[in-house]
This record gives C-alpha cells, sequence and structure tokens, in this order.
C-alpha cells in the first residue's frame, strides 16, 4: 500500500517525499521542521490539497479492507437498527418508515420537536429536531442515527428517554 501511495504522490503533486521509513517515529524526532509523517512516510509540505487527496484515498482503501474482511459490523448495525426501530413502535411513538439505520421519530410540531430534543439532551441522549424549512411544514421530527458501536444497553436506555419524553409533552 505504501507504494501505491508513492506513485500516487509523485504523480498528484509537487511533494517531496524525503525518505520511506518502515514505521512512524514519534513527532520531532529526525524529521526537517517542515515535515510531517504520514503512514510510514516523511512528507514535506508544499501542496495540502494532494496530501488530502492522498489521505482520503488511503481511508476509503482501509475502510474497504475492513468491510471485506468481516461482516460482524455491517451484521451488527442491522440487529441494532432492527431491534430500535422495533422499540420504538412497540412503545408509542411513531417513526419514518424503513430499514436504515437513520431514524426519524415523528413529531408533527416545530415548537414541540424543539423541545423533545432539548429534554432528550437533558436525559443524555443526542438527537436533532428538524422542523420547516429543511422539512415540509406539519412534518417537524427528531432524528437519530444508530450505529453498530451502540450496545442493546445503550439502545434500551435511547428506547426508555424517548417513551418517557413522548409522555411528558403530550
Amino acid at each position: 500500500m505504501i507504494a501505491a501511495a508513492l506513485r500516487l504522490f509523485k504523480m498528484a503533486s509537487h511533494t517531496t517525499i524525503v525518505r520511506e521509513i518502515s514505521e512512524p517515529r514519534a513527532a520531532g524526532q529526525d524529521r526537517p521542521h517542515n515535515a510531517r509523517w504520514g503512514g510510514g512516510l516523511v512528507i514535506r509540505k508544499s501542496n495540502r490539497a494532494c496530501a488530502l487527496i492522498l489521505l482520503s484515498r488511503l481511508a476509503h482503501q482501509r475502510a474497504l479492507e475492513l468491510l471485506s474482511a468481516s461482516t460482524e459490523l455491517r451484521d451488527k448495525l442491522e440487529e441494532n437498527t432492527k431491534y430500535f426501530r422495533s422499540a420504538l413502535t412497540e412503545r408509542g411513538l411513531t417513526i419514518k418508515p424503513g430499514v436504515h439505520p437513520i431514524v426519524s421519530i415523528m413529531i408533527g410540531d416545530a415548537a414541540k420537536s424543539q423541545k423533545f430534543a432539548a429534554r432528550m439532551l437533558e436525559k443524555c441522549v443526542y438527537v436533532i429536531g428538524f422542523f420547516y424549512p429543511v422539512v415540509p411544514h406539519g412534518t417537524a421530527r427528531v432524528r437519530t442515527q444508530v450505529s453498530a458501536a451502540h450496545s442493546r444497553e445503550d439502545l434500551e436506555f435511547a428506547v426508555n428517554a424517548f417513551a418517557e419524553t413522548n409522555e411528558e409533552l403530550k
């Protein structure tokens, strides 16, 4: 991967590769004053845009490698999403239909959606309220996003907070 990064860098910029190293070293150790460490390379800064392009490419490549290696995270995300959506519905909340991890809880009134979001934050659950002009009049909502990093306990905590807040603001 480092060899491919070197080729990209040489083609895409005027950045000077000072040397390729086998492992990154501690900051400030044996490097030129205008260089930085970059995944096994000491890179002199002369074109930041090209450096960002390279780093973005490497990040995407690493993400694809992780996703290709296992479906564990995707499976956990799907499981968490199904649980969260069904638990909210069972507790009497109206959600936008779908199977994706972005879950919109329909509130209707703009002022109520903002109160709902503020009350949820007080309960340590971060949600974002959306209302006109972001969404049509009368379709205000709060939005959450489920993650594979959420535990079942995290999701249960959030569902309970949603149900309590919904009852408080009826």
